[in-house]
């Protein structure tokens, strides 16, 4: 399975560059090769980390003492925030309380990584005042995947307390967890889909007319719903008039990049969607299987594939800069240390 997604890296990155040669809508070179990293990074970055990271025992344990560190400055720079002694707040104000952001651009990059080391100290039974706290941060950023996120840790957590087995979660614990899902789906939907001249849901509906009409391979590298698809303006958005929609103007492409899956559909066209999908589906079995032999708890395993799946409905969730952490996490969390231990025992006994 980890073959067939490293083969999928390739197929994508082919099917890409055959498309900037076939249709050329991008003729920068440098927005081509960047853009075709930045689909293919976090992917890449996780095959290579679990081959680099094999026999590094102490990372997991490293990188949650970190976590908790994260946490702690996190929640203390919260509270001086809601003191009003320094703003760290971003756009949003629900029942006069400002949102918070701690020290990043935008409340959402907040949460993605407080969701990132909330895996780590849900690898392992305790820490449930680090996940909680966790999740009050995630509450601050009145995101609404952050909120229902926070939401689906608190359940986790008290799953790892009163369950003694690593095993699947009982039915109740999964119907709350799919209750926050379709919870998030739907507030997704309605604040980002609801009006038909949205940017996000212009670039959906336009997504399928490019990739029927360039079948199957699609327009290429920085053609479409990619920041580098802004940033060297692609023609494809003066070809379907998008050109002059809010966000998505030369001048000011501030919403190019807030979609996933209309980028994979117009860049790489249908074949490249079912290998897209192909690649996801071998990342995150590669990581629940390894991980699971590793005795990672069920919470830890299925937490960041989970939120990833969620944020996809609304941002470039797996071309995302935090793709990269999230990755590097799953590797460490996935290096097989069970077989570690056992080739040492058998060579200490020989």
């Amino acid at each position: 399975i980890e073959r067939v997604g490293i083969i999928c890296i390739y197929f994508c990155c082919i099917i890409g560059i055959v498309g900037n040669i076939f249709h050329a809508y991008q003729r920068n070179n440098f927005a081509i090769a960047v853009d075709a990293f930045t689909c293919l990074k976090m992917f890449a970055v996780f095959f290579a980390a679990r081959r680099l990271f094999f026999g590094k025992h102490n990372l997991l344990d490293l990188i949650a003492k970190f976590a908790k560190i994260f946490i702690f400055v996190s929640f203390a720079c919260y509270l001086i925030h809601l003191l009003g002694f320094v703003s760290m707040g971003g756009d949003r104000n629900v029942l006069g309380i400002p949102s918070f952001q701690f020290l990043y651009g935008h409340p959402t990059e907040f949460a993605a990584y407080l969701v990132g080391f909330a895996t780590i100290l849900l690898s392992k039974r305790g820490n449930y005042v680090w996940i909680f706290l966790c999740a009050i941060l995630l509450l601050a950023t009145q995101r609404s995947k952050a909120v229902a996120m926070s939401a689906v840790l608190i359940a986790l957590a008290f799953y790892n307390l009163f369950k003694r087995a690593n095993k699947r979660p009982p039915f109740i614990v999964v119907v709350l967890i799919f209750a926050s899902i379709i919870l998030i789906g739907m507030d997704q939907i309605s604040y980002y889909y609801g009006n038909s001249s949205s940017a996000r849901t212009l670039l959906s509906q336009v997504s399928f007319n490019v990739a029927n009409s360039l079948f199957p391979i699609g327009a290429g590298f920085a053609t479409y719903g990619t920041f580098m698809s802004g940033s060297s303006y692609s023609s494809l958005y003066y070809q379907y008039h998008l050109s002059s929609i809010y966000g998505l103007t030369p001048d000011n492409p501030i919403f190019v990049s807030d979609c996933f899956w209309p980028a994979v559909f117009a860049q790489f066209g249908y074949l490249g969607f079912v290998i897209v999908v192909l690649l996801i589906v071998s990342l995150f079995t590669v990581f629940y299987s390894k991980s699971k032999c590793n005795h990672i708890l069920f919470s830890a395993r299925i937490c960041i594939p989970l939120y990833l799946l969620i944020a996809s409905s609304s941002e470039s969730a797996f071309f995302n800069f935090y793709g990269v952490f999230y990755a590097i996490l799953m590797a460490i969390l996935s290096t097989n240390f069970a077989e570690i231990g056992n080739r040492v025992n058998h060579a200490i006994t020989i």
